[in-house]
């Protein structure tokens, strides 16, 4: 391997590292470009050609699923509309959905934010 190989190397696991620790915080996939300061298509790039950043998407998902699971339990024990709030609004689920039977089905939606106006000098 040389030193130039060796140095990306040392990057991707440090990255890939990065990715997990942000992850298992609650941090969304989404998050992850600005977590390692590049932009979302100079990270999809390095999704797409590092098979260690995929791996720690995979890992880093996991933790998240645990730590927000965990968040909720927490939640549950202390504050019902607090826990209400965040599957709502990080899992999409629906209090009032009829269907419910008991069994809480959450199907995870990815969410796309538009900016509408950049002009911050012209409050709506």
């Amino acid at each position: 391997m040389s030193f130039i190989d060796e140095l990306i190397q040392e990057e991707v696991e440090e990255q890939s590292k990065t990715i997990i620790d942000g992850m298992a915080k609650g941090l969304s996939v989404d998050a992850m470009a600005g977590l390692l300061g590049i932009t979302q298509v100079e990270f999809d790039e390095l999704v797409r050609e590092q098979e260690d950043i995929r791996n720690a998407l995979e890992v880093g998902e996991a933790k998240g699923i645990l730590y927000v699971e965990r968040l909720a339990l927490a939640m549950a024990r202390e504050n019902g509309p607090i826990l209400q709030t965040l599957l709502r609004n990080r899992l999409g689920w629906d209090a009032k959905d009829s269907s419910n039977t008991g069994n809480l089905t959450v199907e995870v939606k990815k969410f796309v934010y538009a900016e509408e106006d950049k002009d911050d000098s012209n409050p709506k």
